[in-house]
């Protein structure tokens, strides 16, 4: 089949498609926002041991809160200190306080006692959209687990030295100092709640199929489509940070995620269907484009439709109408 193009109608690939979904679903949509998380904190040197309550299962409502616990090693707080003494340079023995935090940390292995452990500590985290409910949050005080204040106390009698003055400084510094982290790692992952409501916005854009290209000549038609995607779509598009071992793969990953969120809708599968007098004839296979440029994105449409015109099967893997 060979069709003259004489008419041809275009919608601008410059602008977001009015379609193309991202249909959610909730594991996918947890795993993601958990990854994010463990980018945001990896990117600025901390790694967390566990991540849990993050119900992050819809992007069709707002996300207006996320709640969260993270599980870290005690030692990863040492970055936090430098800035802790500067928040406390009013304060006459604020050097001394941080030595002793130091100290305190660099001991942490040795807190411990049959099950129980200071070596790790668990941080609950609350973020807002509404400023007033972050601040309410952020002022409130660092509550340590009940048993985490018996365990200190009892350490804080031991008959090794380096043991008893360690648990004796995280009684009498460390839940102030908790608070000053706990409110810095809201700062930090404040950027998920950011990302999270980019990808909404996109999902709201990308809720059909996109109509990109129409040929149409008598009454034969073919039409070119963006077809509507799945947010686990997004892994081929994040395939190289399976890993978020490092910072650098980290950063990589929340630059992709950003990218996505701004150029992602013109990564996908197109579609080219035939129709004659009305009816279906057939249609292409998917072929997924991923070229950011307006220009390579109108090359490989256009390429789509004069390979189904001539039945190039070979090169794009089409069957002939």
């Amino acid at each position: 089949m060979r069709i003259k193009i004489t008419h041809i109608f275009t919608t601008s690939l410059m602008a977001p498609p009015i379609g193309v979904a991202l249909r959610v679903e909730s594991g996918g949509l947890m795993k993601l926002a958990t990854d994010l998380v463990n980018a945001v904190l990896i990117k600025n040197g901390i790694v967390p041991t566990s991540i849990n309550e993050l119900p992050v299962t819809s992007l069709v409502k707002p996300l207006t809160q996320v709640h969260l616990s993270l599980y870290l090693k005690t030692t990863h707080l040492s970055q936090f200190v430098p800035d802790y003494v500067e928040s406390l340079k009013d304060c006459p023995v604020s050097y001394d306080i941080g030595l002793e935090l130091q100290q305190c940390i660099n001991s942490a292995e040795l807190l411990c006692e049959d099950m129980e452990s200071l070596e790790f500590i668990s941080v609950w985290i609350e973020l807002y959209t509404c400023n007033s409910k972050q601040q309410q949050f952020e002022k409130s005080n660092f509550s340590f687990r009940t048993e985490d204040i018996e365990l200190a106390k009892m350490l804080s009698c031991s008959h090794e030295i380096l043991i008893s003055q360690a648990a004796c400084f995280w009684l009498l510094y460390f839940e102030d100092f908790m608070k000053y982290v706990r409110n810095r790692l809201c700062a930090l992952l404040r950027q998920v709640l950011i990302l999270i409501a980019g990808l909404r916005n996109v999902y709201l854009q990308r809720n059909e199929d996109q109509l990109i290209k129409r040929v149409k000549h008598g009454n034969e038609m073919l039409e070119v489509t963006l077809k509507a995607v799945a947010l686990c779509s997004i892994e081929r598009y994040l395939k190289s940070y399976a890993s978020l071992r490092t910072e650098a793969a980290a950063s990589g990953f929340i630059k992709c995620i950003q990218s996505y969120i701004s150029t992602g809708w013109r990564h996908g599968y197109i579609v080219c269907q035939y129709s004659k007098n009305g009816r279906s004839l057939g249609k292409s296979l998917p072929l997924f484009i991923k070229e950011t440029s307006e220009h390579n994105i109108q090359k490989r449409v256009n390429r789509l439709i004069s390979s189904t015109i001539s039945g190039r099967n070979k090169d794009l893997g089409l069957y002939d109408f």
